[in-house]
């Protein structure tokens, strides 16, 4: 039995991207309620979408930006990290004062060309 987890799969890094973190790299980001609202319209501009979640159009939009600003090639596969919580799905539930994680870790993966050339709502689809 196979019990790899696809989410930890390493992805062929083709331009020695990891070089790039051994830099000083600095992050700062700003979104109010109000760039928030204007992303999520975006998101749904192209009709693809009826509507998506704050949590959906921001971390598509970051993984376009971040993948844009890394040099790879059209065919480099790309992926979003990212955990789900699932503490109030499990059945049964989890016993009152349950203290640990509840979560489940999963990935989007896609071409860097794909996801650059096609619309917000394209990579929204695949969070």
């Amino acid at each position: 039995m196979d019990f790899s987890h696809y989410e930890f799969k390493e992805i062929e890094d083709s331009l020695e991207c990891t070089a790039l973190y051994q830099e000083e790299m600095i992050f700062w980001s700003y979104f109010d309620t109000s760039k928030l609202e204007q992303l999520k319209e975006l998101a749904i501009q192209d009709g693809a979408l009826d509507e998506c979640t704050t949590f959906e159009a921001l971390s598509a939009f970051v993984w376009r930006a971040r993948t844009k600003a890394l040099p790879l090639r059209p065919n480099q596969q790309t992926k979003l990290l990212f955990t789900v919580d699932n503490r109030s799905r499990f059945n049964p539930p989890l016993p009152k004062g349950y203290f640990d994680n509840g979560i489940v870790l999963t990935n989007s993966l896609c071409n860097a060309a794909d996801l650059l050339m096609s619309p917000l709502s394209f990579a929204i689809g695949l969070v």
